[in-house]
């Protein structure tokens, strides 16, 4: 599916937004001293423990930014209890993440929303607000001092957190101040990095006014806050989930799973490497028919390969760091925005629909298909507006249609459907064998003819290619011998 909007979840806006505030610590079973001697100065630096436990609620007025073109109004509160929420403006209308104590939840009045999973949720509610800082040793029965570090030229002291469920985390502090400057979740998945800096004094509390955070995806947010005030009672009105939301939510899930149940567990995409496909591309209304391969090695490397009758070879790639394109008449260009976005997305092996790319969602409709299964369609959503609704087949789980935005060159997009349909299992993962995209201009079909992992690709490959050749590294190209013509290096 395209995405519009750069990736943004509301996770990771809200938790960069949290991670902001002051922490420290309860009592445990057995602490571990030397790790705790580190926390127990940073509640100090942090305004001192009498202070920390005075305030109940903590508001923000404060600017995100993800990437160099969207930046964000927001609104958050925080009470010292656990409940939280954060407001933002964004390009679609105000987008609500909040909890409530009880559940957490993402909500846009038209996008629609989601109820987030209960170990998610609690681990956000830990970070929330001055009083965090008082519940570490608690939330983190395991705790370890690792030899210091050098960050930025400066000494850190190391301490690795880990909860009652294996959650891991490590957090760094300035060896001079005592406040921490770096926290890292060391999760391969859902980890990420938060750099804290810009230390002020608001009501006593000393807290970073910024923070830039990096996910092990690759995407990244900043945020800026504009104004803080900390107040020892609480006077926000209470919050809670719109009217529906859990119910649908709950649905929506269910769909999801069962989804990526039937394409394939998690260990049999786990040895899935890279994947080789042949396929046949035919647009029966012309009757041009057309040979394809595409090329994926994990975690981001694609390539494609068409050609057409009357418009030559034609091939698109990413190597990681540029998507480009180039084709026997249309030459050789660069590719960025939504067009890249695109090409990347389809570089992914595993299924990923509905999670923090697009944390909106809504039911649009359930109805029957023609053997009688019922479907249920989903409009999944970032801020800005639609990234696709999905049909899935509740009886078997599989996704079986697809309405969104197509990307057919720089600014040029067209409505699109695609059907996806012949799943067989290859090394124990489905594959669509045939996906029909029409619009009312045409239909093309592509069939697959082949589906090959584990293949060896190499990092040539996938490289730009400004001639339609594979270029030669300069690190690895050998001077040809005296008098003989080197050899070309051979196409895909």
């Amino acid at each position: 599916m395209k995405l519009s909007f750069p990736k943004m979840a509301s996770r990771t806006v809200w938790l960069a937004a949290l991670w902001l505030l002051p922490l420290a610590s309860a009592e445990a079973a057995k602490p571990a001293a030397d790790a705790d001697a580190v926390l127990d100065r940073w509640v100090e630096a942090s305004g001192g423990a009498k202070r920390l436990k005075a305030i109940q609620q903590s508001d923000y007025h404060l600017r995100l930014a993800f990437g160099p073109s969207v930046v964000l109004d927001a609104t958050g509160t925080a009470l010292a209890s656990g409940p939280h929420r954060l407001v933002m403006q964004t390009p679609a209308g105000e987008v609500t993440s909040a909890d409530d104590g009880r559940i957490a939840w993402v909500h846009h009045a038209s996008l629609g929303g989601r109820v987030l999973e209960p170990d998610r949720a609690e681990r956000d509610r830990r970070t929330t607000g001055p009083a965090e800082a008082l519940r570490v040793k608690r939330d983190y029965p395991q705790r370890l001092r690792l030899p210091d570090e050098q960050l930025d030229g400066k000494t850190v002291r190391v301490v690795e957190l880990t909860d009652a469920c294996g959650w891991k985390e490590r957090w760094y502090f300035n060896g001079s101040t005592g406040l921490r400057v770096r926290r890292e979740q060391l999760d391969e998945e859902k980890g990420g990095t938060v750099d804290y800096a810009d230390f002020r004094k608001v009501n006593g509390i000393v807290e970073p006014f910024r923070a830039q955070m990096r996910m092990r995806n690759g995407s990244g947010s900043s945020l800026e806050v504009l104004a803080a005030t900390h107040a020892t009672k609480v006077t926000a009105e209470r919050w809670v989930p719109p009217e529906g939301l859990e119910a649908d939510s709950r649905r929506i899930d269910e769909a999801v799973r069962k989804f990526q149940t039937a394409m394939g567990s998690k260990e049999a995409f786990a040895k899935i490497k890279t994947r080789v496909t042949r396929a046949r591309v035919e647009v029966p209304a012309s009757g041009i028919s057309a040979a394809m391969s595409i090329s994926i090695r994990e975690p981001d490397r694609i390539l494609i390969e068409q050609d057409v009758p009357g418009m030559g070879r034609m091939l698109q790639g990413f190597d990681g760091k540029t998507g480009w394109a180039w084709g026997e008449m249309q030459g050789y260009r660069e590719l960025h925005g939504a067009e890249l976005v695109q090409l990347a997305a389809t570089a992914k092996l595993a299924p990923r629909i509905g999670g923090d790319e697009a944390p909106l969602r809504r039911i649009v409709n359930e109805s029957t298909d023609a053997d009688g299964h019922a479907v249920l369609a989903v409009d999944f959503s970032t801020v800005a507006g639609s990234t696709g609704i999905c049909h899935f087949d509740l009886e078997t789980g599989l996704l079986v249609k697809v309405e969104t935005l197509l990307q057919t060159g720089p600014g040029s997009t067209f409505k699109a459907v695609m059907e996806l349909s012949d799943y067989r299992e290859v090394d124990g993962v489905k594959v669509a064998f045939v996906q029909a995209v029409s619009n009312p201009a045409m239909r093309v079909v592509t069939r697959l003819l082949e589906v090959e992992h584990n293949r060896e690709l190499a990092d040539e490959l996938f490289l730009p290619r400004k001639n339609g050749e594979i270029p030669v590294p300069a690190d690895t190209a050998k001077p040809a011998d005296k008098g003989a013509a080197s050899e070309p290096v051979p196409r895909a």
